[in-house]
């Protein structure tokens, strides 16, 4: 590979995606011409984190403010990790949470009828695992959305942020 080439592309005459290189701009016009061929608006970044000296990164739109969705919940259990790690919080403590107060889904603790008590360890295993909100939801009352926040910033991701959301009133408001 040549210096300034990232070992990613995207071959669309195949069904398959194919690894070979192109560099990070040829990527990134790729891309934009599926997105093109699509008919969609692509928001993406995406970096090679695997301890080199340059990260390679590529990226369409990536400067637009975009809803993170379940995405925050990487952030959020990894700052809930930290905070173990330290002994800051005993991951055996339990959360409860109410059935009433659940946030609708398909997965997890929402698919549940009645109160449910579970470890703090379980709720991060459920909201990684199956992306469960009521899980996810409640950690984040445990670490603090500035927490979250912290923990992307001292890892150089300061451009990202979490920020909580008003939510419509549930079944049980």
């Amino acid at each position: 590979m040549r210096e300034g080439e990232s070992a990613w592309t995207v071959n669309r005459s195949s069904p398959r995606w194919i690894v070979g290189t192109m560099s990070e701009h040829g990527i990134t016009a790729r891309l934009q011409a599926i997105a093109d061929d699509a008919g969609i608006d692509l928001r993406l970044h995406a970096r090679v984190l695997d301890g080199g000296v340059e990260p390679v990164s590529v990226g369409l739109s990536s400067d637009a403010a975009t809803p993170m969705a379940s995405l925050y919940k990487v952030p959020l259990v990894a700052a809930w990790c930290d905070l173990v790690a330290s002994g800051a919080v005993d991951p055996r403590e339990c959360l409860h949470l109410a059935g009433r107060d659940r946030f609708a889904g398909p997965t997890g603790v929402a698919t549940l009828v009645d109160d449910v008590v579970l470890s703090q360890r379980d709720a991060a295993r459920l909201a990684i695992n199956v992306s469960d909100n009521t899980c996810a939801d409640a950690l984040l009352d445990v670490v603090g959305i500035e927490q979250v926040n912290e923990w992307l910033r001292e890892r150089s991701w300061a451009r990202l942020s979490c920020a909580v959301a008003a939510w419509p009133a549930g079944p049980g408001s």
